[in-house]
């Protein structure tokens, strides 16, 4: 991938699917309202932004990830990365290696497998992987 910024729709679309998957959601600023009813949950507007909804001080709680699309990191920061790679294992009881040549997951038979140097590096073969593999998962 050419274009390796936030802004980017592909970077935009796979950073969303993974905080998703570890539970947050965005809840987009809306001008005039102090609080908003997310379900059963007064969520305060200073709240707003991708957080996992639930009662409690979010940034204190650990609940608060950051505000916009553009500031969720997980295509460019190993400690978000290891979030969801965490995540997959404990899930779906898989293993992931992650190699200075590839990066794979274990799956019983049905590996999935990138080979570092096609996508710039371990980080970048990492993202992808594991967008594709939640792409998958949405699709099973």
């Amino acid at each position: 991938m050419d274009n390796w910024t936030p802004e980017n729709d592909e970077i935009k679309y796979g950073n969303q699917l993974i905080a998703r998957t570890l539970g947050y959601e965005y809840f987009p600023f809306e001008e005039g309202k102090s609080v908003k009813i997310v379900g059963t949950i007064p969520v305060v507007q200073e709240h707003w932004g991708w957080h996992k909804p639930t009662v409690g001080h979010l940034k204190l709680n650990g609940w608060y990830l950051c505000r916009t699309h553009n500031e969720l990191r997980y295509f460019n920061d190993w400690d978000w990365l290891y979030n969801i790679i965490d995540h997959i294992e404990k899930t779906y009881l898989l293993r992931i290696t992650i190699s200075t040549t590839f990066v794979r997951i274990h799956s019983g038979g049905h590996d999935m497998e990138y080979k570092c140097e096609v996508y710039g590096g371990k980080r970048q073969a990492a993202w992808n992987l594991i967008v594709d593999f939640l792409k998958l998962q949405a699709h099973n």
